[in-house]
């Protein structure tokens, strides 16, 4: 018996129960053609609509010489396809295009004041002589309305590119689908994620958080965990030996990533453990600009500096956009803070941009609340977003932002920033915000009748 417990002891290492500080996710795959499956998240599909199209095909040209040990699980489809349409029409066109026309009337308001506190006339002229400013603001406005018409041109070039670009990815990756999980196994899998979140097992941790504990919306983390195991399991069960598994991801939320640097992500350690128990195999994280260099470095592919250029800056820059869970947070914000009369505003506001009826002005606004004027009334929505401590957060823009017209009865409440596209289901299925939405709704509606 001595003899058998030393054989044992004697075959054992530091790394033996512990694999997950074994590094081995640091290291290259030893085989990263045939020995690799690279998994895609949703956000590595979505960002291929914020390429130029030369870019787009120059990445998809790589992706495509990849394409048999690619894979997108199920749950990344689930993500992509309702905030497609978002990033495709680029929330970032409306943004730039939104604070052109506001800054126009910004500067149009600032000269008519300072007309009227020098004595100026509409002309800009005064006794002694000034010079005549009206050809000047004429101008300016000019060429604001031109860069304004410039940005619209482009988003509807995007716009229309968006329809190739979806062929050539169904293309692509035609076959390397997951397939759907059945209503059993996802009641199951939701059970495993309320128990893991029990545990703290990541992924997913993070967006339980943002979810305010609502385990189920915040689930699609784990479920795109979940499915690349079972894919992998599959595929090292059928091949007879352990393969690695990559996840291709521009979410570096820290229930994913463990630590490193931008150029080198490496995963959580309780994900390179879980996963090695599984197949035997290691997992590794890695950006999509890594994911261009193993097509350009493996598998043959030629990738130009200008997208890579375009690739890089969205990791560098991300074009952080209005997301449902950012939404959800946002406005659990100004409702736990009691910030009632800015929901109701906004909700407003984001129901006439749906009927694509008039703006709502912000005299209207203010009778809304039973106001007779909204100084300081907008700081509620700077200081929610200010209180959200979520990655990216500090570069979004708040939802609802005052856009001043010449006449004070022209300025309107807008939604900014590409907010307006998934702010619908989190009203929906919200009792307390949908309650809000049909007062608001009821309180415009009496409001202009009685104009």
């Amino acid at each position: 018996m001595a003899d058998q417990q030393a054989q044992g002891s004697s075959a054992r290492t530091i790394f033996t129960d512990f694999v997950e500080y074994a590094e081995h996710d640091a290291l290259p795959a030893d085989d990263p053609v045939r020995g690799t499956l690279y998994a895609l998240d949703a956000n590595i599909l979505l960002n291929l609509y914020k390429f130029t199209p030369d870019a787009a095909r120059d990445v998809l040209k790589a992706l495509r010489e990849m394409r048999e040990v690619l894979f997108i699980p199920h749950q990344a489809l689930n993500e992509f396809w309702p905030l497609r349409a978002g990033v495709r029409s680029g929330p970032h066109h409306s943004e730039a295009s939104g604070k052109v026309r506001a800054a126009k009337a910004d500067i149009l308001r600032i000269v008519r004041t300072w007309q009227k506190r020098t004595g100026l006339n509409a002309e800009g002229a005064r006794e002694g002589g000034a010079q005549d400013i009206s050809d000047h603001l004429a101008a300016v406005s000019e060429v604001l309305e031109k860069i304004e018409s410039t940005i619209d041109a482009v988003r509807e070039e995007s716009a229309d590119n968006g329809e190739w670009l979806l062929d050539t990815i169904d293309e692509i990756f035609a076959g390397r689908i997951g397939p759907k999980p059945s209503d059993a196994e996802r009641t199951d899998a939701l059970r495993e994620f309320d128990k893991r979140v029990e545990r703290g097992t990541p992924p997913g941790l993070r967006d339980v958080e943002i979810r305010k504990g609502k385990t189920e919306k915040a689930s699609g983390d784990y479920f795109i965990w979940m499915q690349c195991v079972r894919e992998a399991e599959s595929i090292s069960n059928s091949r007879g030996a352990p393969l690695d598994l990559t996840l291709v991801t521009e979410d570096h939320k820290d229930d994913w990533v463990r630590s490193g640097t931008d150029d080198h992500l490496l995963a959580h350690r309780a994900l390179v453990k879980e996963y090695y128990e599984a197949t035997g195999g290691t997992f590794r994280i890695m950006s999509f600009e890594e994911l261009l260099d193993t097509a350009s470095q493996f598998f043959g592919a030629q990738v130009s500096s200008e997208s890579r250029a375009q690739v890089a800056a969205q990791k560098t820059y991300p074009a952080v956009a209005w997301t449902p869970d950012y939404a959800y947070d946002y406005l659990t914000e100004l409702w736990n803070y009691g910030n009632l009369p800015q929901l109701k505003v906004l909700f407003v506001a984001w129901h006439l941009a749906q009927e694509l009826g008039p703006p709502l002005l912000l005299t209207e606004a203010a009778a809304l609340v039973d106001r007779v004027d909204l100084r300081g009334f907008g700081k509620a929505f700077s200081g929610a977003l200010a209180r959200m401590d979520v990655a990216g957060v500090e570069d979004l823009e708040v939802m609802l932002k005052r856009v001043d017209g010449l006449e004070r009865s022209e300025a309107v409440y807008e939604i900014q920033g590409g907010a307006e596209h998934c702010l619908g289901e989190i009203i929906e299925e919200d009792s307390d915000f949908s309650q809000l939405l049909a007062e608001g709704v009821a309180g415009i509606k009496k409001i202009r009748v009685a104009q």
